[in-house]
C-alpha cells in the first residue's frame, strides 16, 4: 500500500499530483470511470480546500476568528483517496453550466472528519460540518480550460504507468491546465492561496429586515424572520395571541387547565383554526375535545388590547366570569365556578391562585395553585408550562429544543434563538442554496432535506394543556429521530435541490396527543408546504415523509397526506372489504389499506424506556450461552385486559385471558409455568427475564410489549392480525418470534410447548442480531434510527420502481 504524507512544505501542486495519482489508479481498475473523468476537476478544489483548512473552518462557522490554528494532517493512504474519489458522484446540469457534486458518506469521511476539533464526534458515518459546507460550494463548468484540464488528466494517467519522466511531464502539464481551469472558476472562497469568486445569492441568501435577530432568526433561504410561536412580523414584534399573555412582555399560553381571558380563547381559536362548537377543523385536540368546559373572564370596561390573561385576585372587583358550552356559546357563571381549574378529563378540587402568590410569580411561565387536598397545608406552588421547571419555573429545559440548539442559541419554549448567522430549528444552518430545477438527486445514497417550518405552522412549543407537556416517553420516538437526524450530515442536506427525500417535522403528537385527530393540523402543514415550496408536487408527495406517533398512527391521516411516506408505530393493514367485523372505531380513513400501506409506509419501533439499559448485558450472556436459557416460565403477560371492550387489542387479550382461565380449571394439566396477570405487578421485569415466551399484543393502537420482550431476551409471541411489526421488511421475524393468528389462540400453549430447546436457542441468537432496532439511545447500543433510515431508503427504491401509486 502506498502512503502519501503531507508536510508543511508540501505545495499545492504536489497535493494535486498525489490526488490524481490516486484517481489514475482508480481509473486503471475501472476503465469505464474514465467517461466521467472531467468531473474530477472538483477534486482539485477539494484538495485546495484541504490545504487551507483554517480558512474553511472560519468561513463555515460564520465568524472570522483569527485565532483558529492552521491544522496539520495525518497520513492518508492512496486507497483512502481512491475511496473518496469513487464516492464523488457528479452530474452536469446542461444549459446552465452548473456543477454540483454529491459526496457519499463512506468516502468523504476520510477527507472531512480530520478536523481535530470535530473528529468523529457524531460517529463514523457523520461528516465534519465545517468542511462539509465548504465542500458543497459549486463552480461553473464549460470554461475555456476544461478541455485542456481533461487532456492533462488523460496524459498523466497514461504516463503514470509508463515511465517516471513521462509522469513528471504530465504532472507539470496538469498543473498548468488546472490553474487555467481555476482561473475561470466563480466563487468567493479563498483556499490554498487562490481566490475563487462565488455566485451571487449562494452563501449570503436572502436578507431579513433589520432587527430580526433581536427576537428571531434570519432564515437565509427565504428571507423570513423565524419567530417564536405566537409572534410574527419582520422583527417578530407582532403578537398573534396577546390576550393569552399575562402582560405585554410575556409569552402566550392558551391551555384550558387554568381559566384564561375570554379574548385569549377567541384569539387562540383563530390561530389554530378552531370554531367553538365546530371543532372538526381545529388543529388542537385539546380544543376539539374540551373547549366546551373552558372557564374564562373579562375585565369590565377595558378594551380588547388591555385584556390580559392575568388570573385575578380572589374577590377582585370589575371581573366577569364565563363558561363555554359544547355549542360554542359563552354564558355567565358565578365567581366560584369560573375560578375552577379544568383538566382534559374533567374538574378537580385544586384552586387557582394569582401568580403573585407563588415563588417568583412562577417566572410568569406557570400556573399558581394550592394543594388539591384541603387537609394538606402545602403553600401555593407552580405547575410549570412545557419546557420549564423549578420551584419558580426559572429553569429552561433544553430537552424541548431540538438538538439542544446545537450549542449556538438559547432555548426558550422549544424555540432556538440562534446566534447570527445561524438559523433553523436547531441553529445548525448558516447558508442558502440557489434554485436548480433541473438538478437530479442521487440514486445511490439517502439525501434528506428537512423543511424549516415557521413555528406558527408547526412548533414543538405546543403543549397538550397548561399542566400536560407532551413528554410521555412511549410517544417520543419522533423526537429521538429528529435529534439524531439533525446531527447526521452524512444523510441530511441543507440543499433541497440535491435531496431525494423530504422530511416534514409536523410535531403531530404535540397537537393531537395520542388519541386526537391529527388531520386538521397536518392539512394545514401540507397546505403551507404546497404554497411555499415546489417539491411536494414534484413526485405527488411520494418522496416526503412525516411521523404519526399517536396510538393508531396514520389511521386518520387527511387525504392530502395520502401519498406521503408515514412513519408510524401501528401497522394495521386491512381494507374495509376484508373486515368481517369492525376492527377500529372510528374506521380508518383509507378504505383500501386501512392504517398502513406496507410498500409505502414505515412501521418504526416505539420508544421503550423499560429495561433497555441492561439489554447489552442480557445479550452478552445469551451469546456466551450460545442462545441457551434456564428460564423457568413458559409464557408471561401482565397488563390491562378490558374484558368489556372487544375492540381493544383486537380481542386478543380477552381471548387469551379466557383461554388461560379455562385451563386453570383443568386439574389434570399442569400449567404453573404460564403466568397471565390482568393488571399491574411489581415483578414485571423479573418475570420478563425468567420467561421463555412473552405475549406481544397491541392495545387501543400500537403496543410496546414487543420492544420490552426484545430487550429482555424473551421470545415474542405476536398475536396481531393484519398488523405489520416494526421494520417488518428488514427484520426476519419468522426466525425470532412466534406468530399466531387470533383464530389459533385455543392452541397457544401446545404451540409453545412444541418448540424445541434447540429452536429456542436459534431464535434467541437471531434476536441478538436485531434487538438494537428496538432501542433509540446509541449510548446503549440503540440502532432504531439506523433501521429507520434503512427502511426509508427502501421506500425510495419502491418509489423509483413505481411499486405503488399515489394512494
Amino acid at each position: 500500500m502506498q502512503i502519501v504524507r503531507y508536510s508543511e512544505s508540501s505545495t499545492t501542486s504536489d497535493i494535486i499530483f498525489l490526488v490524481f495519482a490516486s484517481v489514475g489508479k482508480c481509473v486503471s481498475m475501472r476503465s469505464e470511470f474514465m467517461a466521467n473523468v472531467k468531473n474530477f476537476r472538483q477534486i482539485v478544489l477539494l484538495i485546495l480546500i484541504r490545504t487551507s483548512f483554517a480558512t474553511a473552518a472560519q468561513y463555515n462557522d460564520g465568524y472570522h476568528n483569527k485565532d483558529v490554528p492552521q491544522l496539520r494532517f495525518p497520513a492518508v493512504t492512496i486507497d483512502e483517496y481512491v475511496q473518496a474519489a469513487r464516492s464523488l458522484h457528479v452530474f452536469h446540469r446542461k444549459g446552465a453550466n452548473q456543477l454540483r457534486f454529491d459526496h457519499a458518506a463512506r468516502g468523504m469521511e476520510y477527507l472531512t472528519a480530520r478536523d481535530p476539533r470535530d473528529g468523529l464526534a457524531h460517529g463514523p458515518h457523520m461528516l465534519n460540518p465545517r468542511s462539509r459546507n465548504l465542500l458543497e460550494d459549486k463552480a461553473s463548468l464549460g470554461t475555456p480550460g476544461d478541455e485542456m484540464w481533461i487532456d492533462g488528466i488523460m496524459e498523466k494517467t497514461e504516463a503514470e504507468s509508463l515511465h517516471p519522466k513521462a509522469a513528471e511531464n504530465a504532472k507539470q502539464s496538469l498543473i498548468a491546465n488546472t490553474k487555467a481551469v481555476i482561473s475561470n472558476t466563480s466563487t468567493d472562497v479563498t483556499v490554498g492561496g487562490i481566490s475563487l469568486a462565488q455566485q451571487d445569492g449562494y452563501k449570503g441568501g436572502k436578507a431579513c429586515a433589520e432587527g430580526c435577530t433581536l427576537r428571531g432568526n434570519c432564515n437565509l433561504e427565504d428571507g423570513r424572520c423565524e419567530c417564536q410561536i405566537g409572534f410574527a412580523g419582520p422583527t417578530c414584534n407582532i403578537p398573534l395571541m396577546p390576550a393569552c399573555q399575562a402582560s405585554q412582555n410575556d409569552l402566550p399560553f392558551w391551555g384550558l387547565f387554568l381559566p384564561k381571558n375570554c379574548e385569549c380563547y377567541e384569539q387562540a381559536c383563530r390561530f389554530f383554526n378552531c370554531t367553538p362548537g365546530q371543532q372538526k377543523d381545529c388543529q388542537l385536540s385539546l380544543y376539539q375535545t374540551a373547549l366546551g368546559r373552558a372557564r374564562c373572564y373579562l375585565f369590565d370596561g377595558k378594551p380588547k388590547e388591555e385584556q390580559w390573561s392575568s388570573f385575578p385576585e380572589e374577590g377582585a372587583a370589575g371581573v366577569s366570569w364565563f363558561m363555554y358550552s359544547n355549542d360554542g356559546a359563552r354564558k355567565p357563571v358565578a365567581v366560584a365556578e369560573g375560578r375552577k381549574l379544568v383538566n382534559m378529563w374533567g374538574h378537580d378540587k385544586c384552586k387557582a391562585q394569582p401568580l403573585s402568590a407563588c415563588p417568583s410569580s412562577c417566572s410568569r411561565r406557570g400556573v399558581c395553585m394550592t394543594e388539591c387536598n384541603p387537609k394538606d397545608n402545602r403553600p401555593a406552588w407552580c405547575e410549570c408550562h412545557k419546557s420549564w421547571a423549578g420551584p419558580g419555573c426559572e429553569e429552561s429545559l433544553v430537552k424541548f429544543c431540538p438538538n439542544a440548539c446545537s450549542g449556538r442559541g438559547n432555548c426558550s419554549r422549544g424555540f432556538c434563538h440562534c446566534k447570527p448567522p445561524w438559523f433553523g430549528i436547531d441553529c445548525s444552518r448558516s447558508k442558502a442554496n440557489p434554485e436548480r430545477p433541473l438538478s437530479i438527486p442521487s440514486r445511490y445514497r439517502l439525501v434528506i432535506y428537512m423543511y424549516e417550518l415557521p413555528h406558527s405552522v408547526s412548533s414543538p412549543a405546543v403543549e397538550l394543556d397548561d399542566n400536560l407537556p407532551d413528554d410521555i416517553s412511549i410517544y417520543s420516538a419522533y423526537n429521538q429521530f429528529l435529534d439524531a437526524f439533525l446531527k447526521d450530515w452524512a444523510v441530511r442536506t441543507e440543499d433541497p435541490w440535491e435531496a431525494n427525500l423530504f422530511y416534514i417535522p409536523a410535531f403531530t403528537y404535540s397537537y393531537s396527543s395520542n388519541t386526537g385527530n391529527p388531520a386538521p393540523h397536518l392539512k394545514s402543514v401540507i397546505d403551507y408546504i404546497n404554497k411555499t415550496y415546489p417539491f411536494l408536487s414534484r413526485n405527488d408527495g411520494k418522496d416526503h415523509f412525516m411521523w404519526f406517533t399517536g396510538d393508531r398512527g396514520s389511521c386518520y391521516a387527511p387525504s392530502s397526506a395520502s401519498s406521503l411516506i408515514k412513519l408510524v408505530h401501528f401497522g394495521l393493514h386491512l381494507s374495509e372489504r376484508r373486515q368481517a367485523q369492525p376492527v377500529l372505531d372510528p374506521k380508518p380513513g383509507d378504505p383500501l389499506h386501512g392504517c398502513h400501506h406496507p410498500v409505502r409506509d414505515v412501521v418504526t419501533a416505539p420508544y421503550n424506556d423499560v429495561g433497555y439499559k441492561d439489554a447489552q448485558e442480557v445479550y452478552k450472556q445469551i451469546f456466551q450461552d450460545k442462545g441457551a436459557s434456564n428460564r423457568s416460565n413458559l409464557f408471561f403477560f401482565a397488563g390491562g385486559v378490558r374484558a368489556n371492550n372487544p375492540l381493544y387489542s383486537g380481542g386478543v387479550r380477552q381471548a387469551v385471558h379466557q383461554l388461560l382461565t379455562e385451563l386453570n380449571k383443568t386439574t389434570w394439566l399442569e400449567h404453573s409455568d404460564v403466568v397471565f396477570i390482568d393488571g399491574h405487578t411489581d415483578q414485571y421485569l423479573k418475570l420478563y427475564m425468567n420467561t421463555q415466551f412473552c405475549l406481544a399484543p397491541y392495545g387501543g393502537g400500537f403496543g410496546i410489549r414487543l420492544s420490552i420482550a426484545m430487550v429482555h431476551g424473551c421470545i415474542p409471541v405476536v398475536i396481531q392480525d393484519h398488523v405489520f411489526q416494526p421494520f417488518e421488511d428488514i427484520i426476519p421475524y419468522e426466525e425470532m418470534s412466534v406468530r399466531i393468528a387470533k383464530r389459533d389462540i385455543p392452541d397457544l400453549i401446545p404451540i409453545l410447548r412444541a418448540i424445541s430447546i434447540e429452536e429456542q436457542r436459534q431464535m434467541r441468537l437471531k434476536m441478538a442480531e436485531h434487538y438494537r432496532a428496538f432501542i433509540w439511545e446509541p449510548v446503549h447500543g440503540g440502532m432504531a434510527y439506523n433501521y429507520t433510515l434503512a427502511a426509508l431508503h427502501r421506500r425510495l427504491h419502491s418509489m423509483w420502481s413505481d411499486l405503488y401509486r399515489k394512494s
